[in-house]
């Protein structure tokens, strides 16, 4: 007989083993991979969350720088001819600029006895007026104190204060070039709140438009508090610590000359050189206010951490779904095996079935045919035997052909009340020469006031007679079998019990006992004839009538019980399921 190739039997394992190795090293790469997308995601979500701050910066800083140049002095230009040009200048900027955001234009200067002066700008009258010096422009005012001839320090070119402030100074030549002269400066005051709506908010949102994630907090914070917030229902902690910050409302050395706005940018003049000039051009200066950008998640780390949960989540079900797939792949070629093995011994049972009588029929039919038997008597029992040998074919067949049919569908359950103690009766009488063979003594307890059960009465006859047939086989050594039924306590079912007196049921061979085609070992062994369909035909049977069948051990411990729970025509349920 041809046992197969020893290496045959490793495939299967070896197959398994090296495929979850691939699954580990594949989820180990993931992982990996993942993280590294992870950091490179970081990477390009802050030079994209940077570049934006740079350019809404820049663009506002432009702004600001195109005030700053549309007042700038003449170089030598006295001081009634500065007040006259600043009148002009404003006006210019007036019909060119339609955001009002210059409030006024102002002009600070050393006085004769050191003491600063302060004139405002009459935009009706074209005269300047003077005016208290205000508390936002104190740190000015001290630091133009000081005698006439005296050079005063250089000051900021934008002041952060309650209203933003720029200060242009006066151009004067020297031998060595053109210097910025402190003695005297123009004091433009913009208007806060038309800065933030009208010029940052703009700037700011349409640079740092970003779709999807991150879901950026944008604020531009002022020492004196915030300025403008992108959700202004949120404190300002929640803008805080900054994932990207930039200075706002400076200076940049590129910038349009005086003009409307919309027109090209050109070269912003530089602070000539020469021995007089002191500290850094005016007009490179960081401005007072700061543009702060934060993610919603809280940083950037936490973006990317929520993104690389996310694709991890992802990456673990599609693992899963491989190892799901892969671990059915084997259950489905293990039950492809075994069944293959199952339908294998099937073939060998039932060759075997048929061969034992099909030689007693062709052995006594030749005798027959030869004349070798002639006395009446051994005629009759020469077709005695060839009857019950063709009876055993007959049912072999029988059960093959039932389980085809239940197994295709095409054999259709017709449930109606039946007689359970008449159907058993009826089978038992079927059964009256193999119990009679074997010695078998049937004993049964059927009441007469049991309901009727709802079911296929062929079915019932085939759980009956497969029933009894099977502890008339496998328990023959014990002489009795002993058939009961019972209502179940609630009403709704009716129990039908067969049990023997048998050597019992292997504890190895009960989970597998009502497989198609499953023998136990102890059976094969003892070379009992069957094929091992009865007990699988018996639980299809019940269950199509919404029953079930059940074994354990005989009364007393001895052999084995086998109890089939069928609905009763009387029971709240009734039908099948």
């Amino acid at each position: 007989m041809r046992t197969g190739r020893p290496w045959e039997g490793l495939l299967l394992p070896a197959t398994v083993v090296s495929l979850t190795i691939l699954l580990v090293v594949l989820a180990v790469l993931q992982y990996r991979w993942i993280g590294e997308i992870g950091q490179a995601e970081r990477d390009r979500l802050r030079a994209a969350l940077e570049a934006a701050a740079e350019r809404s910066a820049d663009e506002v800083d432009r702004e600001i720088s195109r005030i700053w140049l549309a007042f700038q002095p003449e170089p030598g230009e006295g001081v009634d001819l500065r007040r006259a040009a600043l009148a002009g200048q404003l006006a210019a900027w007036r019909r060119s600029d339609a955001t009002r955001l210059v409030v006024d234009v102002l002009v600070a200067a050393r006085g004769t006895a050191g003491a600063p002066t302060l004139e405002r700008l009459d935009e009706a009258s074209g005269r300047f007026v003077p005016i208290p010096w205000p508390a936002e422009l104190h740190d000015l005012g001290e630091r133009l104190r000081g005698a006439p001839e005296a050079p005063p320090p250089e000051v900021a070119p934008v002041v952060a204060a309650s209203t933003p402030i720029l200060i242009v100074p006066l151009v004067r030549p020297e031998p060595g070039g053109l210097v910025f002269d402190h003695r005297e400066v123009t004091v433009i005051r913009l208007d806060r709140k038309a800065l933030a709506a009208e010029l940052v908010a703009p700037i700011v949102e349409r640079q740092l438009a970003f779709s999807g994630d991150p879901v950026l907090r944008m604020a531009v914070l002022a020492a004196s508090g915030p300025v403008w917030r992108s959700d202004p229902a949120l404190p300002d902690a929640a803008y805080l610590p900054a994932e990207v910050e930039r200075p706002l409302l400076g200076l940049r050395g590129a910038v349009g000359a005086p003009g409307p706005r919309g027109t090209r940018p050109g070269p912003l003049p530089m602070r000539p050189p020469g021995p007089a000039r002191r500290g850094p051009p005016l007009f490179l200066a960081d401005g007072p206010w700061r543009l702060v950008v934060r993610p919603a998640a809280g940083s950037l780390d936490a973006v990317v951490a929520r993104t690389r949960a996310r694709n991890l989540a992802v990456s673990a079900g599609v693992l899963a779904l491989l190892a799901a797939s892969f671990a059915l792949l084997v259950v489905a070629t293990q039950r492809a095996r075994r069944l293959a093995r199952q339908r294998m011994e099937l073939v060998a049972g039932v060759t075997h079935e048929l061969n034992t009588p099909l030689a007693a029929i062709r052995s006594a039919g030749q005798n027959l045919a030869d004349g070798v038997v002639s006395e009446a008597g051994q005629v009759r029992r020469y077709g005695e035997l060839i009857e019950r040998e063709g009876r055993r074919l007959s049912a072999l067949v029988g059960q093959a052909l039932k389980l085809a049919g239940i197994e295709s569908g095409a054999r259709v359950w017709r449930p109606e009340p039946a007689s359970l103690a008449e159907v058993v009766e009826e089978s038992l009488a079927d059964f009256k020469w193999l119990l009679a063979e074997g010695g078998v003594e049937v004993e049964t307890d059927l009441p007469t006031d049991l309901p009727a059960v709802l079911v296929d009465r062929g079915a019932l006859g085939l759980i009956v007679r497969n029933l009894v047939d099977n502890a008339a086989r496998h328990a023959a050594g014990g002489q009795w079998v002993g058939v009961r039924a019972r209502r179940e306590p609630g009403g709704r079912h009716v129990m039908l019990e067969v049990a023997d007196r048998g050597p019992g049921i292997a504890p190895e061979d009960l989970p597998h006992l009502f497989e198609p085609f499953y023998r136990g070992r102890g059976v094969v062994a003892s070379a009992v004839p069957g094929s091992g369909l009865g007990l699988d035909l018996v639980r299809r049977a019940a269950a199509a009538h919404g029953g079930s069948v059940s074994v354990g051990a005989g009364p007393g411990g001895r052999g084995a019980l086998f109890t089939v729970r069928l609905p009763a025509a009387d029971g709240t349920q009734g039908g099948t399921s």
